[in-house]
């Protein structure tokens, strides 16, 4: 570990993702490589790390707004740094070391200047290869970083077995009389029944009725037919008419 620097301390908030406990982690690393003589924070939003903002005040830190362009969600690095830190070295005779904790990128050109002026660089190693192997101490910040899984291919799902259809039960065919006729056919069995002979008894003349006979059933059936064919007419008032004619045959 590097120890007894003297070191410029160059820190994006926003384009590193840091929180408060990743801003200590930092200045606590840096700290024991020696002394921090010029610091500058970028990226700071009041709301968001406010915080950070109290601490690196209280340290004599210089505060950077975000950067004036930049595409939403997106995590590059910030240029000025690589501005600030030239001017630095430049015109301080004094610092060896420069620590730089921003967004990744390609910065083999930044980095093989500073150590053209034999400068030590103490960053995080987020850059591209390259660019992480001039890098003389790296900062861990205590990020931890999630590691997605591949997902596992999916089970082939076993086949179904058919189900079958239940049979239809079908009921035997009934014959189904119609009701019209099982009451006509009912008006009949009560007429033979008061048609059966009865035993003789001797009773006083008495003058008869003539009632109209039919001839046989074949007539008594005829007539019930032509009433049931009769258009537009209720079952009840059909079965009355049947009746009447059965009442009217049988005296």
């Amino acid at each position: 570990m590097l120890t007894g620097k003297t070191i410029a301390l160059f820190i994006d908030l926003d384009n590193a993702s840091l929180q408060k406990e990743h801003y200590d982690n930092i200045i606590e690393q840096v700290a024991k490589m020696g002394d921090i003589v010029i610091g500058k924070v970028y990226g700071a939003y009041e709301r968001k790390h406010k915080k950070i903002l109290v601490d690196a005040t209280n340290a004599g830190f210089d505060i950077k707004l975000p950067m004036r362009v930049k595409k939403r969600n997106s995590k590059v690095f910030d240029s000025r740094i690589a501005c600030d830190a030239v001017e630095a070295i430049l015109t301080n005779n004094q610092l060896d070391a420069v620590a730089v904790i921003a967004g990744g990128g390609d910065l083999v050109y930044f980095y093989r200047l500073l150590k053209k002026y034999g400068i030590k660089i103490i960053a995080l190693d987020n850059a591209d290869d390259e660019s992480n192997a001039l890098i003389d101490e790296i900062i861990d910040t205590g990020k931890v970083v999630s590691i997605k899984l591949p997902k596992s291919p999916a089970k082939p799902k076993s086949p179904q077995p058919k189900k079958e259809k239940p049979q239809e039960v079908v009921a035997p065919s009934v014959a189904v009389e119609e009701p019209i006729v099982a009451q006509v056919e009912q008006l009949l069995v009560d007429i033979n029944k008061k048609t059966e002979p009865k035993e003789e008894v001797e009773v006083a003349p008495v003058e008869e009725k003539v009632a109209y006979q039919p001839q046989n059933d074949d007539e008594i059936i005829k007539k019930i037919e032509q009433i049931r064919n009769q258009p537009e007419t209720e079952e009840d008032e059909l079965v009355a008419q049947i009746k009447k004619l059965l009442d009217e045959m049988n005296g």
